[in-house]
């Protein structure tokens, strides 16, 4: 069996690209995977995957549209169309001696290798999205292809998302959440999708980001209507596919449960989501002021503005401190010392 890698399934994606981007001179390859693209191409190749072959509209699709024209106008051919276009009228109607010096063989996909990509499309699509690296994301599918290439995609994030919390202090879950919901509507799995943007706020508004903005109502209010972003693609989801609206109270019932929100009740996260996505600016500072007011009436506003001046108040009072103690070491300073910062200061 082909011992592959997840970058070299990457790179099986690039190459099918056709284009510029099948060049593999792309910077992530190194500084992100650390990975040896001339190994990749020999694996694929070994493996039957790839080939070399001489192939017109790969060679020609690595031209810019100025040089395709130049070899369009030294025939007086039409130089209108897109670059596809303009590739196509030069291999149908061109003489080949015009352009053969810009033919080379090109690395191509195989049958063998055709198959492996549509197998895999959710490799590039994870990259893509930043969602994971593809030696992780291959390796999991290897290990679980029973699953369907939603459930696996699903599967792979949470388990993503699960470790990172447990060795990171803060990550942004919420960012993952709404990139998964990206992928999961290039697979028509919009009911998940609108799960996860949903998921996207319930998570944004759980973390401690808050803690730190409960100085006052501007600054609370700030961090809160960050969720704006996620709103507004339910919002887009939801007009495009009304019959979604049927899951929400299914969806918000699922989260809170699992979800500890410590500035918000079920309640008021609903009617919050769901004045975003409605862009009922007048509802939706009237639903923060009212969380914020309940939150400071109960005391449960872990970093108010008395406790932040105290805060201020004490590292003012260290850098007195310090530059008390700068002044006394000075002062002891030896007479040499002292003439050559006076000479120094002179200058």
């Amino acid at each position: 069996m082909d011992k592959l890698i997840g970058n070299d399934i990457l790179i099986l994606h690039y190459i099918i690209k056709n284009s510029r981007a099948s060049e593999l001179n792309q910077s992530f390859w190194k500084d992100r995977y650390y990975n040896d693209n001339e190994k990749s191409i020999q694996r694929l190749l070994e493996g039957q995957y790839i080939e070399y072959k001489e192939d017109y509209f790969i060679s020609l699709n690595k031209l810019k549209i100025d040089e395709l024209k130049n070899i369009l106008r030294s025939e007086n051919l039409k130089l209108k169309g897109n670059k596809s276009e303009l590739i196509e009228r030069i291999i149908k109607t061109s003489s080949l001696n015009t352009y053969q010096k810009f033919i080379k063989k090109e690395l191509v996909i195989t049958p063998k290798g055709l198959e492996l990509v549509n197998n895999t499309d959710f490799v590039l699509l994870l990259h893509v999205g930043a969602l994971g690296y593809p030696c992780d994301v291959y390796n999991y599918y290897l290990a679980n292809k029973e699953l369907s290439k939603v459930d696996l995609i699903i599967k792979f994030v949470e388990s993503k998302v699960t470790f990172e919390k447990e060795i990171y202090t803060y990550s942004n879950n919420a960012s993952s959440y709404s990139q998964l919901s990206d992928v999961l509507i290039k697979y028509n799995a919009k009911d998940k999708a609108l799960y996860y943007l949903l998921k996207s706020c319930f998570d944004y508004l759980s973390s401690n980001t808050l803690d730190y903005s409960t100085g006052s109502l501007k600054l609370f209010k700030e961090q809160v209507k960050r969720i704006d972003f996620y709103t507004n693609r339910i919002k887009i989801l939801l007009q495009a596919n009304s019959d979604l609206k049927n899951n929400l109270t299914t969806y918000y019932n699922d989260l809170t449960k699992i979800y500890t929100l410590y500035y918000f009740t079920n309640e008021e996260i609903e009617s919050l989501i769901t004045a975003f996505a409605l862009k009922n600016s007048y509802g939706v500072d009237a639903i923060i002021n009212r969380i914020y007011k309940r939150n400071k009436e109960q005391g449960k506003l872990k970093y108010p503005y008395e406790e932040l001046d105290k805060e201020i108040e004490l590292y003012i009072q260290q850098e007195e401190n310090l530059l008390t103690e700068i002044n006394r070491k000075e002062k002891k300073k030896g007479f040499f010392d002292s003439l050559i910062s006076f000479i120094l200061q002179r200058k």
